[in-house]
């Protein structure tokens, strides 16, 4: 894992994709969000939110080199989700579940701008700004993070998520844990030359 992220949990990586494709990617969100009637979840009730949606999908795989190289360890990549946040939407303090190891949360658009918050390995809260087409590199499962009330209409992220391929969170690729439901699988992992 690079400096930055395992002393600070974190790192802002600024036009991870160029501001014209943020634009595009909130307003086609945004029209599939009205279309579909999407409701909110757990995390951020006031919202449109859609586990698996496919442009999130794409960017999570077709980015799973560029990430890795990012924080300085190989990712298999886990699931893709978005979310547009209303009038008043909030996202509850929390850690994210296995399948989040390590997480980009990649800005689309908004009418107003908003912060989003992380805990330090230290419990220091520091609060993010992300531009359209910014993202912030983080340890999903390690750092507590949290958004206060949006005081505008919308704010839409994208969420590539990833695990280290020989990290302790391995078995969640390609989020297999919450799709099967049988026996526990296993993976081989290659280690000093041994399989086991």
């Amino acid at each position: 894992m690079n400096k930055q992220i395992s002393t600070c949990n974190y790192q802002i990586v600024r036009n991870f994709i160029d501001a014209d494709k943020a634009q595009s990617l909130n307003d086609e969100f945004l029209k599939f969000a009205k279309y579909y009637c999407l409701s909110g979840d757990l995390a951020s009730a006031n919202s449109w939110s859609q586990y698996q949606y496919l442009p999130a999908i794409e960017m999570c795989t077709h980015n799973t080199q560029r990430v890795s190289e990012l924080c300085g360890e190989s990712l298999l990549p886990t699931y893709g989700y978005a979310r547009t946040y209303k009038h008043l939407g909030e996202l509850t303090k929390h850690k994210d579940r296995p399948a989040c190891d390590v997480s980009i949360t990649l800005h689309l658009g908004g009418d107003q701008d908003w912060d989003i918050w992380i805990e330090t390995p230290e419990e220091e809260r520091v609060s993010v700004l992300l531009q359209p087409g910014d993202a912030m590199l983080y340890l999903g499962c390690v750092a507590a993070h949290w958004r206060t009330p949006y005081q505008g209409e919308y704010y839409t992220q994208m969420f590539l998520h990833y695990v280290r391929t020989y990290g302790p969170y391995a078995d969640y690729f390609f989020d297999n844990q919450a799709n099967f439901a049988g026996p526990k699988k296993y993976i081989y992992r290659y280690n000093s030359g041994d399989w086991k």
